[in-house]
């Protein structure tokens, strides 16, 4: 586990940037360089809090919402939890005026769950709560600190704060905060009445300009790049294996491996395992592999995802191993790259493009059987560095139970690679997950892998959620293949017969 962290954390538009610069004048270790300013270096040196290289002070605007389930997996110790504060409707009002009165709050410094222009204050009264919960849930010792009182009154910073370093005189924390008291300019006035109806027309008008906007860009961003040169940022630092499980979902797994060689970012190599499809995925799987797309494995018996991914990760002869569900579209150059580089700049052995939280009470669909299920990272978008976990983590990716009588139906289950990150945390391995806006670069549809979609002796309850997601992935298909994606070896896409096994 990673030495204790010192968390800064809060619904923002509290003084967070000023916070970190003035405990990075001071000496301490908050990740941030002291001759450049710190709202400089936010956006270019924020590291999560999870990774092995995060410093002692971490503060990351997704920590409301994160800090539950990165605890149930224990990912690190807090030694404090610094909550900076203000009043609710300053805050939001704040929030509204660096987001164009509701046009731009995507782009304000503090993420919150999709909420409307006017709906600010409850969703920063909604994020605070989160986290509240999560410091009384676990019993974390924590320091709520006003905003803007700390920004003006050095003694009371230093009262509230001191304890990070007794070492540091009071004459040094007054001396850090004057000479960056400039950067606080703080506008302490809730919404006006001319601001309240700017931020009415400007939630109409992000109804009716800007998502539909946005919209139509994400569809238009494909063939955009297809006709203005594609990203390609590939590096000679060892190469990936990309595995992706099909059955029956060939107009999914078509779509996938087609947008996958198209926005990689880097070489990879292409293994597709399959279980025996009727609906024509083999015939489509072997002209890929005749074109050098892709090697191919059968099992005819058929064979568990997990089972798969065991397989896979015993096999790989490269550095880095990637599993990505047979479901999934990619939208945006560069994805591959960017997983490969968290793991790089974070020294981890997992990177996961989002974690799933526990949930205290489930009940199966089908067999009515209780659950309390643990976290784990999401399998349809996961890179392990196999030299890594090679010799250190044996164990499977597959479903477990383990018994607790404080559980919900007295156990806790782990689905696909719960358990084998569990015992990757139990070796001391760090991992991270992707930021947050990473997942607009690639979409899940769920539901379509694993069961035969288009088989109308389906369930009735089914149908209805996949025949508008089978709608989507046929349109998206139709737009790859005229565009001609993952064709003339895109963004460094290798060829079975182009790489050498082994090869790192």
């Amino acid at each position: 586990m990673n030495d204790a962290k010192v968390l800064v954390a809060g619904a923002g538009r509290a003084g967070t940037v000023l916070l970190l610069q003035v405990l990075t004048d001071l000496g301490l270790d908050t990740g941030f360089e002291r001759s450049v300013p710190v709202a400089q270096q936010a956006g270019l040196r924020q590291v999560a809090p999870e990774s092995p290289k995060a410093p002692r002070i971490v503060a990351d605007p997704t920590l409301p919402s994160r800090l539950g389930t990165l605890l149930d997996v224990r990912s690190f110790d807090v030694e404090h939890v610094i909550v900076p504060i203000r009043q609710l409707d300053v805050a939001a009002a704040s929030r509204l005026r660096a987001g164009a009165y509701g046009l731009a709050l995507t782009r304000v410094d503090s993420p919150l769950r999709p909420s409307r222009a006017t709906g600010q204050r409850a969703a920063l009264g909604t994020s605070l709560y989160d986290l509240m919960y999560t410091i009384a849930r676990f019993d974390l010792p924590h320091t709520f600190l006003l905003f803007p009182r700390f920004a003006r009154d050095w003694e009371y910073l230093f009262k509230r704060l001191g304890f990070l370093d007794p070492r540091i005189s009071p004459g040094e924390w007054r001396a850090a905060l004057e000479r960056r008291r400039a950067l606080a300019q703080i506008d302490e006035r809730p919404l006006q009445r001319h601001e309240r109806l700017m931020t009415v027309a400007g939630e109409l008008g992000s109804a009716a300009l800007v998502q539909p906007w946005r919209a139509l860009e994400r569809g238009l961003h494909p063939a955009w790049t297809q006709l203005h040169g594609r990203h390609d940022n590939r590096s000679d630092d060892g190469l990936v294996t990309v595995h992706v499980a099909s059955l029956n979902t060939r107009f999914a797994t078509e779509l996938c491996i087609r947008t996958m060689r198209q926005f990689a970012g880097r070489p990879f190599r292409l293994v597709v395992g399959d279980c025996g499809s009727t609906d024509g995925s083999l015939e489509m799987l072997r002209s890929f592999e005749r074109r050098g797309w892709l090697k191919l494995e059968v099992a005819p018996n058929g064979r568990m995802h997990a089972e798969w991914l065991d397989k896979w990760l015993r096999d790989c002869a490269t550095r880095y191993a990637l599993f990505v569900d047979s479901d999934v579209e990619f939208f945006q150059a560069g994805w591959l790259d960017q997983m490969v580089r968290a793991a790089q700049t974070n020294d981890a052995a997992l990177v996961c493009a989002q974690m799933l939280p526990s949930r205290a009470r489930y009940m199966h669909p089908h067999t009515g059987a209780k659950r309390t299920l643990g976290a784990r990272p999401a399998p349809w978008l996961l890179l392990v560095d196999v030299e890594r976990v090679r010799g250190r983590v044996s164990a499977s990716f597959a479903y477990v139970d383990v018994a607790d009588p404080d559980a919900f139906g007295g156990k806790i289950g782990y689905d696909v690679a719960g358990a084998y990150f569990a015992a990757l945390r139990d070796e001391g391995l760090g991992w991270v997950e992707m930021p947050e806006s990473f997942r607009s670069s690639f979409r899940h549809f769920s539901g379509l892998s694993w069961r035969r979609v288009l088989d109308w002796r389906a369930p009735l309850r089914l149908r209805p959620g996949q025949a508008p997601r089978m709608a989507v992935v046929m349109a998206h298909l139709w737009r790859a293949r005229a565009l001609r994606y993952g064709e003339g070896n895109p963004n460094g896409a290798l060829g079975v017969s182009q790489m050498r096994v082994g090869e790192s």
